[in-house]
């Protein structure tokens, strides 16, 4: 009876070992475990800390740029308002630039309205005394009984042009239809050199409307007017002119 009561002391001892060696065996895997977690989680915060600290530096980038939106947009709008007032100024100036050149102009052709243009006197008729020949030569295509004496003229001159050769045409004498010595003369009122460049460009449209023989007048200071169908019609520009004029033409 001995034996079987020692075996079933081995077989206690042998289960109360093994229940002892998975219950050191379970403490070993829980303490791992905790570790694990323990190092994981101190892991994660330490990364967590610094993903903070990047969210915090992105966080006040994007404030400072905010404020930097901000006072460019400002800036933007004040320079558009500052714009917006120096376009209404310069086009303010402008206008004012206008009128005075209009006045400058004005004032420099009412200067010049005693002034008188001579067109085709031959060079050098006028000689040496040019104001003498003027006196002379009014005299002579008006008539005597419009002139008892010789007028007196202040000042005469031929016009700032560079003769090339002798058979250019003569230079315009500053001073209806007349002649001297065989050549018809052109007299005609002096005009400031704005307002002639201005009556010049309608040169074209004239030539066209002598061809055509109908009437016209260039009035004062600019403006082209046409007896068409015997009612008189002005025009400002030559474009508005030429268009009537075609029209006319074909009609």
């Amino acid at each position: 009876m001995m034996k079987p009561s020692s075996t079933m002391e081995q077989s206690s001892l042998i289960y109360a070992s093994t229940t002892m060696e998975q219950s050191a065996s379970n403490k070993f895997l829980l303490d791992a475990l905790q570790q694990l977690k323990s190092e994981m989680v101190s892991h994660f915060d330490v990364k967590m800390d610094n993903l903070q600290m990047n969210l915090d530096t992105i966080k006040l980038s994007l404030s400072n740029l905010g404020e930097h939106i901000s006072e460019l947009e400002q800036r933007v709008g004040g320079n558009e308002d500052n714009i917006s007032d120096l376009g209404k100024r310069i086009k303010t100036l402008e206008s004012e630039n206008a009128y005075l050149r209009d006045k400058v102009d004005d004032a420099e052709n009412c200067n010049r309205a005693y002034n008188l243009r001579f067109i085709h006197v031959p060079e050098e008729s006028e000689g040496k005394d040019i104001c003498g020949f003027i006196s002379s030569l009014i005299q002579q295509l008006f008539g005597k009984e419009s002139f008892t004496t010789p007028p007196a003229i202040e000042r005469a001159h031929r016009s700032p042009m560079h003769r090339t050769k002798d058979s250019a045409r003569p230079r315009v004498i500053l001073k209806k239809q007349f002649e001297y010595n065989g050549d018809r003369i052109h007299i005609f009122r002096d005009f400031s050199a704005a307002l002639l460049s201005k009556r010049c460009q309608f040169d074209d449209i004239k030539k066209q409307l002598q061809q055509h023989k109908l009437e016209y007048t260039l009035i004062y200071p600019a403006t082209l007017r046409i007896i068409f169908n015997g009612k008189p019609l002005l025009f400002k520009t030559p474009a508005e002119a030429n268009c009537f004029l075609q029209g006319a033409v074909k009609s």
